[in-house]
This record gives C-alpha cells, structure tokens and sequence, in this order.
C-alpha cells in the first residue's frame, strides 16, 4: 500500500484522480482496522466528496462506492481488491 501511495504522489502532475487515489490508500489504511469507513477521518471523507465530480473511471467508481456505502467491509470492495 505505501509503495502505491509513494507511485502516485511522485507523478510529475497529480491530477485530481491521482488525489483521490491517495486519499483511497489513506483511508484503507486507515480504517483496515475497524474493516469499515464509519471511522475513516471525516476530513479524508470531505475531501473525497469535493473531489467526485472532477474524478473519472475506477477511482470515481471507487470513491462513489465507498461514500455511498460506508458501512461495508473495506476488504470486500473493489479499490481494495483490485
């Protein structure tokens, strides 16, 4: 997960889906714990929302499931599957 994270905030021009990727490993590690995002920190949670409209592709998908379904288990969802 940090290597990923490390990949994305080294790109030369982060566009906002390299943004929410970044958040998206935050919040799994995050919340790997509780294996829910009922307890994702809220400022990743409104940063996420302020992003969507500007996302494409799997990371919109990934961040629209996860906003919209927050009470399911992070490991079953597809931006952690993969």
């Amino acid at each position: 997960m940090l290597a990923i994270n490390d990949a994305i905030e080294n790109l030369p021009d982060p566009s906002p889906d390299a943004v929410a990727a970044c958040l998206l490993v935050e919040i799994n590690y995050e919340t790997l714990r509780s294996a829910t995002t009922q307890e994702a920190p809220s400022g990743i949670e409104r940063a996420l929302r302020i992003l969507l409209p500007q996302l494409t592709g799997n990371i919109a998908a990934d961040v629209a499931d996860l906003l919209d379904n927050p009470d399911a288990p992070i490991t079953e969802r597809m931006a952690w599957i993969g």
